[in-house]
């Protein structure tokens, strides 16, 4: 308990600072749990018995160091401009194609599992952390970010509170024997209040992120519901890999897939909401 306290303290304050200064302090924090958990998720299938393709994956992985020297600006402008290119799509795209060819030469070797499953892996961790990353270069990106993170620690913890108090029926149990249905809706609720409290803060204060004050409890709940789910899915690889944690890299935790599972689909689902729906 006590190393996940010390390591949750100093990543939590270096992953604050990030946020705060944005630009390519954040790009480069992102970037880095791309890689390691890019890494963590090949490394997961191939302890479970797969021969996944790797060039694939980490032709991914560079979709995102594209985004960031052709779109992601300098904190406070001084470093770098921003070119007006996104090379992401293009990357992304690119890496596809090497996916595709990896298996037209090595079917032998492998099978089309082995090769489909580090690629859909390493979209699904890049991508998501893509809209992080395109998350803070919005308008008011950093109070996203932060909103994005309160609704899905709150979710986290309210629900494992309530789970613990009056969780009686499992919710997964072949996948997370502890996760309870009342522990699920003990989550939204947890998830939509602190939405709520900081959304408040900031009309308090003036601030205006693109979604209004009465969306709050909204963007909560649908950030809990896909934060649980984030979570279970992750836990379901580890299951079928038969592996406790994707890493050791943070002590008490685990490693960085097992830390960020229920931040990617919930970066992915803000970005979205304030892009399509109220941008």
């Amino acid at each position: 308990m006590k190393a996940r306290i010390i390591t949750g303290v100093i990543v939590g304050s270096a992953a604050l600072a990030a946020i705060i200064l944005g630009g390519y302090f954040f790009g480069g924090l992102i970037i880095a749990a791309a890689g390691i958990g890019v890494f963590e998720f090949v490394r997961a299938l191939k302890n479970g018995g797969k021969n996944p393709a790797i060039s694939p994956a980490v032709m991914i992985f560079l979709a995102l160091p594209a985004y960031l020297f052709s779109k992601v600006k300098g904190p406070f402008n001084l470093v770098f401009t921003d070119s007006g290119k996104n090379l992401f799509p293009a990357v992304l795209c690119l890496a596809l194609i090497v996916a595709a060819a990896v298996f037209v030469f090595d079917h032998k070797k492998r099978t089309l599992e082995d090769s489909t499953s580090p690629v859909f892996g390493a979209v699904y961790i890049v991508g998501m952390l893509w809209c992080g990353m395109a998350l803070r270069e919005l308008p008011e990106g950093m109070h996203l970010i932060i909103m994005t993170l309160i609704g899905s620690v709150m979710s986290d913890t309210c629900a494992f509170a309530i789970g613990s108090l009056l969780g009686k029926k499992k919710l997964c149990p072949d996948i997370s024997p502890k996760k309870t249905v009342e522990g699920m809706w003990g989550g939204f609720v947890g998830g939509a209040l602190g939405l709520v409290i900081y959304g408040l803060v900031l009309f308090l204060l003036h601030i205006d992120t693109g979604i209004p004050f009465w969306f709050c409890p909204i963007l909560g709940a649908l950030v809990s519901f896909v934060s649980q789910a984030g979570d279970l899915f992750m836990s379901a690889v580890k299951r079928q890999c038969g592996i406790k944690d994707f890493g050791k890299i943070l002590p008490g935790h685990g490693g960085v897939l097992d830390r960020i599972d229920s931040y990617l689909p919930s970066f992915a689902v803000t970005y979205f909401i304030v892009t399509l729906i109220f941008g």
